[in-house]
């Protein structure tokens, strides 16, 4: 049986995402929650008490964050008023090298502190918000500072997100973004192997947050390709309770993944792909 990680992203960013996260781990919806430690609405304490009693084991990461919000202190190379840049931009200027690696280096290091404060212990798991943990000139210092900061452990308990998938999920996908992410995850993974540094062996859940499209059919796409193989797969998702906040572009369609997340429709469909999420949720891929 393929092994399910349904990974809720953006923990922190506002009280509306903080409760549907802490509704769906409290109900055994979700078995991993990446936490934005950047984000105003970020507290710790809810979500570890609701992971000490959720019904399945969650596993709690660390959401690195690079663009839209703001620094925990000053990048006068990559802000611009304080605010990070878009996504665009950063991937633009990383593609073409212009990103100050030492800065950057430093803010990873601030995240990482930030959540070993809150949590009082290291990420189970460290992916990127809008996937800028694959982007070159950030990746390679993400893989470093990983290894770095857990090198004393063997093996390695972190592990960190792959955003690929096989060729012929990608084609049946029909999403550029999705082979984008997984043409830089690729790129990744030489150096994440070097650091002796585990992942996730698929990845889905990308898509453009437009309402008109059925979330449950997307969701149902992406369950039937989880199921053909018998490997580590990570679907990530973004529910909310629809609460605008600045920023937060896809506020509605969040309402539309929680209601389905929360719902019979969500467990109906993992009984008919003959799925469940894992009870470890993490990856043996070296």
């Amino acid at each position: 049986m393929a092994r399910l990680t349904l990974c809720s992203d953006d923990y922190g960013l506002n009280t509306g995402i903080n409760e549907a996260i802490l509704t769906l781990v409290s109900a055994g919806r979700l078995n991993a929650v990446s936490c934005m430690v950047v984000g105003p609405a970020f507290d710790a304490n809810p979500l570890i008490k609701a992971v000490s009693c959720a019904p399945l084991p969650v596993q709690i990461g660390l959401h690195l964050t690079m663009t839209e919000y703001i620094p925990l202190a000053a990048m006068p190379c990559l802000t611009r008023d304080g605010c990070f840049p878009s996504v665009g931009s950063l991937l633009a200027k990383s593609h073409l090298r212009r990103i100050n690696r030492a800065e950057i280096r430093l803010e990873l290091e601030r995240q990482f502190n930030a959540f070993e404060r809150a949590f009082s212990r290291p990420p189970d798991f460290v992916d990127g918000h809008q996937h800028i943990h694959i982007f070159p000139g950030i990746r390679e210092d993400v893989i470093a500072l990983i290894a770095a900061r857990m090198g004393h452990y063997e093996p390695n308990p972190c592990w960190v997100r792959c955003c690929d998938a096989p060729t012929a999920d990608l084609i049946a996908m029909r999403d550029p973004r999705a082979v984008l992410l997984a043409t830089m995850s690729r790129q990744q993974r030489p150096h994440r192997l070097r650091a002796g540094l585990r992942s996730n062996e698929r990845f889905y859940g990308v898509n453009t947050f437009d309402r008109r499209q059925s979330f449950r059919r997307l969701m149902q796409g992406w369950l039937g390709l989880v199921a053909k193989r018998p490997s580590s797969a990570l679907i990530m998702c973004h529910p909310g309770l629809g609460i605008p906040s600045a920023g937060d572009t896809i506020a509605a369609r969040r309402a539309d993944e929680f209601s389905y997340l929360q719902g019979a429709q969500f467990t109906e469909d993992l009984v008919a792909f003959g799925l469940a999420l894992d009870e470890c949720p993490q990856s043996s891929q070296a």
